[in-house]
């Protein structure tokens, strides 16, 4: 038997040392989740998985526990700390459209289907103190498609109802509704279909004139960027916003009809210019489209796509929101996916400005070719 000496001691002691400190290391992550309950905050816990309505989730004394879904007002997860931002943000009632930026991006990160419908939850409840009806309608639609039980089936916020502040709007989400509807069955169909009832039952005061079918006073209907410029291979004029500069060199190559020298100069300018990155971006996804569209290459009408959605996400209060969304639609339109494209158009319809006669009149033509499968 070996005799342990003080020799032993001393050329073993670091490593042991290094040992209990990775043990505590280590327990402390993965103790350092928390779920909200009752107006508190119950820390070091180490959420398992939702399920049944339940959240499944173990304590810091190392016992299992299980909450009903519907007492739950937060969680936090050390692997995503976005939401736990966007927890802190719905807390303070502050910046809540970033807080529902924060929650989609949790979305598309989570690997797990019970992580990704509590995002998607919370980002409809987000959308809705935000005032974002028609966000809060897609969360929940994404929600209902998705089956994950009858907590969220039943969550819809009643304050999203009351946002819908014009009939414009209200129209916008009651197709959103409809269009999701003959792709759900049993219990989501049904909540669908009960707040579609609600939408539509919404009153305004005095009627608001929508916008004028696109064109200019006058009854010109010339598109306010000219047609004089480049056209698209199906004849159309390439219409942008009328932010746009019109001085502006790249704008002047996609007026010019020279796309993949656009496209090259969009990019040079995001590497090297400190401002202005909006307006690139969005130059960069028209250039990318009508280059696509000439070549018929259904890869760069998707990098268009991903450039549009990039200002969507990374600038959600940029002027070219509206444009953005509406030509991502028009992306998903033209690799078949026109339910998606509607979605997108009927955002854009409370994004575009409506004073922008170009803009609003494109999109309604764009929305109807869509709705007749065109």
């Amino acid at each position: 038997m070996m005799t342990l000496t003080s020799r032993h001691v001393d050329r073993h002691w670091p490593s042991a040392i290094l040992a209990v400190v990775m043990f505590g290391v280590m327990a402390s992550q993965s103790l350092a989740d928390a779920v909200k309950l009752g107006g508190f905050w119950i820390e070091d816990v180490t959420i398992q998985s939702i399920s049944d309505g339940n959240i499944n989730y173990v304590s810091s004394a190392g016992s299992e526990a299980q909450r009903k879904l519907k007492d739950v007002q937060g969680l936090r997860l050390t692997a995503m700390p976005d939401l736990g931002e966007a927890e802190a943000l719905l807390e303070n009632g502050k910046e809540l459209p970033k807080a529902v930026n924060l929650l989609a991006g949790v979305r598309s990160k989570a690997r797990q289907d019970w992580l990704r419908d509590w995002a998607t939850y919370r980002q409809m409840v987000a959308a809705a103190a935000a005032q974002q009806p028609m966000e809060a309608v897609n969360a929940y639609l994404a929600l209902a498609r998705s089956k994950p039980g009858d907590f969220y089936l039943q969550a819809f916020p009643p304050e999203a109802i009351k946002a819908v502040s014009n009939e414009s709007l209200k129209q916008a989400i009651i197709r959103a509704l409809d269009a999701a509807a003959p792709q759900l069955q049993g219990d989501a169909a049904k909540a669908v279909k009960d707040l579609r009832i609600k939408v539509a039952a919404v009153k305004f005061g005095d009627a608001v004139s929508n916008p004028d079918n696109g064109t200019q006073p006058g009854g010109d209907t010339t598109p306010a960027g000219g047609t004089d410029g480049a056209t698209s291979p199906t004849g159309a004029a390439v219409v942008m916003p009328k932010d746009m500069p019109a001085d502006d060199e790249i704008t002047k190559l996609i007026r010019g009809g020279k796309f993949a020298e656009a496209t090259e100069a969009a990019d040079k300018a995001m590497r090297v210019e400190a401002t202005g990155l909006q307006t690139r971006l969005y130059q960069k996804g028209i250039a990318q489209l009508y280059l696509a569209l000439e070549k018929n290459d259904t890869k760069l009408t998707k990098d268009a796509g991903l450039s549009f959605m990039r200002l969507v996400v990374f600038f959600p209060k940029g002027s070219y929101l509206g444009p953005a969304l509406m030509e991502a639609g028009f992306v998903h339109q033209k690799i078949g996916r026109p339910d998606i494209a509607l979605s997108l158009y009927d955002r854009a319809t409370v994004a575009i400005d409506p004073d922008d006669a170009t803009m609003v009149k494109r999109l309604q033509e764009l929305k109807r070719s869509a709705t007749q499968g065109e």
